[in-house]
């Protein structure tokens, strides 16, 4: 019996080398290519699938449309790449620019790339937004969630199980700390707390002494105590205490106290202590103070209640039942909003703001476009660096495998 052993053929790489006239056809094949995709959108004939569902593509779309750009040969391939990347580029640094760009590469125009600020109405804003988003589920929620507050606070994007989408409005003051790390190591970090107290001190805590009245009233409703910074041996004591069901005394280290003047925080139900006013721990009564909700995560503790109620956050809820869609709502409310924050920051250019637009332009978008101005601005910028860049190549090395034809 005999054995023999076979050895693989190595694989064949060699390198080719395109000169300008052949990336010069790439550049004007990806220019079509790319002009018809923006002429989809305009027509609203482009489609997307997301989930093994089809959807009428938007102009939020658009980079998914581009990441399914398909390519012929290497060298098309190279310069795709390079377009894509600029755009992809762009998008990532403002919401909205990649179609500018490539709108203003496809048809050579240039426009100004600095946007002046200006004010932007409630019209102008859900002009923009329509034109981006269409007129179904997104846009309506993307303005649902401007009218509550959204472009101010944090917002959390979910989804839910239910038959409808919703948005759950989190009012609440936040305050930027932790859970003291000698009393979270001891007890935890995450706390839902209903029916509290909280002091907030202007300064250090030095002293257990100096807390004696919050761990008194703490043995009957949990105490939130926020100060700039714990001691040792108070925040050892503190978790001790509330390990033997002695009191319920939570030490909070705050960052950053978000208000302008301390004592606002009296408006939300807070007991302030501040030095400075000439307050003293001695004194001081829990009993008349309001009863709040406190929760704390990482990074924050939002405490509600009181006279003050402010959005703190938004939960964007939505519904599966809308199947292999839901991702895509999701995704394009996401951008949407990014939008709406872009346009009350710079404004909003509207198609007949630019004056000096020519035919080939047109051609590419319709004349609902309006855009946020730092959209139109970032866009431009990328469209001219993505002709320097083309321009600037005088060949393509590309690294080939299996046999040369």
């Amino acid at each position: 019996m005999t054995s023999a052993t076979f050895h693989k053929s190595p694989i064949t790489q060699f390198t080719d080398i395109c000169f300008e006239d052949q990336i010069s056809a790439s550049v004007k094949s990806a220019k079509s290519e790319l002009r018809d995709i923006l002429f989809s959108l305009k027509d609203k004939t482009a489609t997307v699938s997301y989930g093994g569902q089809i959807v009428t593509a938007a102009p939020t779309d658009f980079p998914r449309l581009l990441a399914e750009w398909g390519t012929k040969t290497k060298v098309q391939l190279a310069v795709r790449n390079i377009v894509t990347s600029a755009l992809f580029s762009a998008e990532e640094k403002c919401s909205g620019s990649a179609i500018v760009a490539a709108g203003l590469w496809v048809s050579g125009e240039t426009l100004p790339t600095r946007s002046g600020k200006k004010r932007c109405t409630h019209r102008e804003m859900k002009d923009c937004l329509a034109y981006f988003g269409g007129s179904g589920l997104s846009l309506a929620t993307a303005l649902a969630v401007i009218d509550l507050g959204g472009l101010g606070c944090k917002i959390d994007y979910e989804e839910n199980q239910q038959p409808e989408s919703k948005i759950i409005a989190h009012s609440g003051r936040v305050i930027f700390g932790e859970v003291d790390h000698l009393f979270g190591d001891k007890v935890g970090r995450q706390f839902d707390l209903r029916g509290c107290a909280a002091v907030a001190v202007l300064g250090t805590v030095e002293s257990v002494s100096s807390l004696h009245f919050a761990l008194e009233s703490s043995a009957e409703r949990p105490v939130v105590v926020l100060a700039e910074k714990f001691l040792p041996d108070v925040s050892n004591t503190l978790a001790e205490n509330w390990k033997q069901g002695k009191g319920k005394c939570l030490p909070f280290a705050v960052r950053n106290w978000s208000v302008e003047n301390f004592l606002d925080l009296e408006k939300q139900g807070i007991l302030c202590v501040s030095r400075e006013r000439g307050d003293t721990f001695s004194g001081l009564k829990l009993e008349s103070n309001s009863e709040l909700c406190v929760s704390t995560s990482v990074g924050t503790c939002t405490v509600s209640g009181g006279q003050e109620q402010v959005t703190s956050k938004l939960t964007v809820e939505i519904s599966q039942s809308l199947g292999g869609m839901t991702g895509l709502v999701k995704d394009r409310v996401k951008m949407l909003v990014g939008l709406a924050r872009q346009c009350a920051r710079g404004g909003v250019v509207r198609w007949e703001n630019l004056s000096e637009a020519s035919y080939a332009l047109s051609e590419c978008y319709s004349r609902e476009l309006a855009i946020s101005a730092q959209s139109l601005a970032a866009g431009a910028k990328a469209s001219e660096s993505l002709k320097k860049v083309l321009q600037g190549l005088g060949c393509v090395i590309l690294t080939l495998q299996g046999a040369k034809e």
